[in-house]
């Protein structure tokens, strides 16, 4: 068993690996946006000089001009920097929180009970189910932009799930109910497949930001009015899921924060890969 320095001392390293991930993972579809391929005069096929026509998905096919303009607004990537980063800054304090909210004036409480249960489910099945009922509704009811918006709020969703799992793998935190909540900085790298040591990131989390960055997106492009409104209460109930893990003693604060930066990512770069090239 491997163990880093207690977190009184110093932030645990392993936080420090997961922050870079969620820093390469802001970055890693545009470098591939970066080197996808120019559109023809026809928006199903792509040219290359010593190839022959291949198809191509027209939400794909981007006009060369664009291929320079940066997929994320500064803003966005400071949302999920500042996220990440923010795990690294109350790292000390997972222990202590986790610790209160065990209490018996919090786990007694039968409204927090029910609605961390009510938000946990928003979060998984809730989120992947919901992204792909809007996506049926809109191919049922012919509406391009409903379906469009529920696609790829599911992509987002299962990409922050695969991201979310690869990562528990590697960083192999301890769950706070197994280290009874004491110590936070028990790591077995490249054991984070057992349930125990799964405890960063949150994968709740994670693909609860994933639909609301994809969905919030997907609404910025297309109705910026009710955008105003409706983003906010959909990153409101992402972090309510988050909250939910916290409360049931599944993760600890810097895991769910990570975890929401992971994402938010993967939500909006999906949606901006998706849509570049086109005007809105």
């Amino acid at each position: 068993m491997v163990r880093t320095v207690t977190a009184s001392r110093r932030t645990p390293r392993p936080l420090g690996v997961a922050v870079l991930a969620t820093l390469v993972a802001c970055q890693f579809p545009r470098m591939l946006a970066a080197q996808a391929p120019v559109r023809t005069s026809d928006p199903w096929t792509l040219s290359h000089e010593d190839a022959p026509l291949v198809p191509l998905p027209a939400h794909l096919a981007v006009a060369g001009g664009d291929m320079a303009k940066p997929l994320w607004p500064t803003s966005q990537l400071a949302i999920a920097g500042s996220l990440a980063i923010g795990a690294l800054a109350i790292a000390p304090f997972d222990g202590r929180w986790t610790r209160a909210l065990q209490s018996p004036s919090y786990q007694d409480n039968m409204a927090l009970h029910r609605g961390a249960v009510t938000l946990r489910r928003l979060g998984d099945p809730g989120a992947l189910l919901l992204s792909a009922s809007v996506y049926a509704a809109g191919r049922l009811a012919r509406r391009d932009g409903l379906a469009d918006a529920g696609w790829h709020a599911t992509e987002a969703v299962m990409a922050g799930g695969r991201t979310t799992l690869a990562l528990k793998a590697i960083v192999g935190r301890q769950r706070p109910y197994a280290a009874q909540g004491t110590d936070a900085d028990e790591f077995r790298f490249g054991r984070g497949y057992r349930s125990d040591y799964a405890s960063m990131p949150s994968g709740h989390t994670t693909v609860a930001f994933a639909a609301a960055a994809a969905f919030g997106a997907e609404l910025s492009r297309s109705h910026h009015a009710a955008a105003r409104v409706v983003t906010p209460l959909l990153y409101t109930t992402a972090a309510g899921v988050g909250a939910s893990r916290l409360y049931n003693n599944k993760h600890w604060a810097s895991d769910v924060l990570i975890a929401a930066g992971i994402g938010h990512a993967v939500g909006r770069t999906l949606v901006a890969i998706a849509h570049r090239g086109q005007r809105h």
